[in-house]
């Protein structure tokens, strides 16, 4: 018998585990939700366009998504 499957998270579902300036890596979501880190960016990039978290690099080639201030 397989185990059950993780539901896919919705973006607001990520959005709520970030505090205000926090940064996460597409990894760190992946783990923390049991997903895969295709779907984890994913879903960050769909909050970055909504203009919720903001996607920067930094001095590397690995983004950073962060909650943009609440209000």
């Amino acid at each position: 018998m397989k185990p059950p499957q993780t539901p896919t998270p919705t973006p607001d579902d990520v959005l709520s585990r970030f505090a205000p300036f926090q940064a996460k890596s597409a990894g760190m979501v992946a783990e923390e939700f049991g997903v895969d880190r295709q779907t984890a960016a994913a879903l960050l990039d769909e909050l970055a366009e909504r203009r919720t978290m903001t996607k920067v690099y930094g001095n590397t080639d690995t983004p950073v998504w962060l909650r943009r201030s609440v209000g």
